[in-house]
């Protein structure tokens, strides 16, 4: 009957190796709950976003530049805007 008590108290080099892998199941386990937040499901893929028909484009520079700046812009596919072509 002595044979099967797997809880012997001479038994240490077993109570350290038990005692070893719980510890390390307990951190996997730890770790593994602390990482599950930070998991995210990947995100369908969504249509572009269309711009409304108008768009103010406004620029500022220092006031004590002596320089005069002209601002062009460009929408896909069109002619560009700007002082000059408006």
């Amino acid at each position: 009957m002595e044979d099967l008590d797997y809880l012997d108290d001479e038994d240490t080099a077993g109570t350290v190796f038990r005692d070893v892998i719980l510890l390390a199941l307990i951190g996997f386990v730890a770790m593994v709950v602390m990482l599950l937040p930070h998991l995210q499901p990947p995100q369908e893929e969504q249509e572009e976003a269309k711009a409304p028909g108008n768009v103010m484009v406004e620029m500022h520079w220092p006031n004590d530049m002596p320089y005069d700046v002209d601002l062009w812009v460009k929408a896909p596919g069109e002619l560009p805007v700007g002082f000059w072509n408006q």
